[in-house]
This record gives structure tokens, C-alpha cells and sequence, in this order.
């Protein structure tokens, strides 16, 4: 693996020596971006895995706090149930 750059060495410690210099030969030259986890990737993470932040964040790579911001996000953006809207119709009953 000496013959192999640094970045190269880093592929090859997750993928392997060999797919490594296959992937070489194919993509030698040519820049490639490898993206973090989306907000959609992590939420789906989160309830696949009982919502539990930490294991989310240690299998996805990225921190938690990351976790927390994404899911607070989502939050957010959800309608607030508790207030009622002018097409609502308050139910009375208890």
C-alpha cells in the first residue's frame, strides 16, 4: 500500500487494495466530491434506530450535535398541533 497517496491509503483502508486500484484505473484523474449525510439520511437513521441520537451519529460519521441540530430542524418545521387554525373546529367534548 506504499506505492498508494495518502487520500489513495484512506480509500484503501475502507474499500480495500484492490478496489482501490481498480477504482483508480477507472476514475484516475477526475475529482470526486463524497458527501456527507443529508438532514433526509440522518432522519431516517434516527427512526430506524429508535430515535437513539448516539448510535446515529457514530454509524453515519457525523457528530452528534449535528444529529440534534437535523432533528430540531425537523421539528420545527412540523405544524404546531396545539394551536388550533381558523379552519379548525374546536372539539368541546372531554
Amino acid at each position: 500500500m506504499s506505492a498508494l497517496s495518502r487520500d489513495m491509503q484512506l480509500v484503501a483502508e475502507v474499500i480495500g487494495e484492490d478496489a482501490t486500484l481498480r477504482l483508480m484505473s477507472r476514475l484516475g484523474g477526475v475529482n470526486v466530491y463524497i458527501p456527507r449525510p443529508g438532514a433526509d439520511d440522518i432522519l431516517s437513521h434516527l427512526r430506524n434506530n429508535a430515535m437513539d441520537v448516539k448510535v446515529t451519529a457514530a454509524e453515519l460519521g457525523v457528530s452528534q450535535s449535528k444529529v440534534y441540530r437535523v432533528l430540531k430542524e425537523y421539528r420545527e418545521s412540523l405544524p404546531d398541533r396545539r394551536q388550533l387554525t381558523i379552519f379548525d373546529s374546536p372539539d368541546y367534548t372531554v
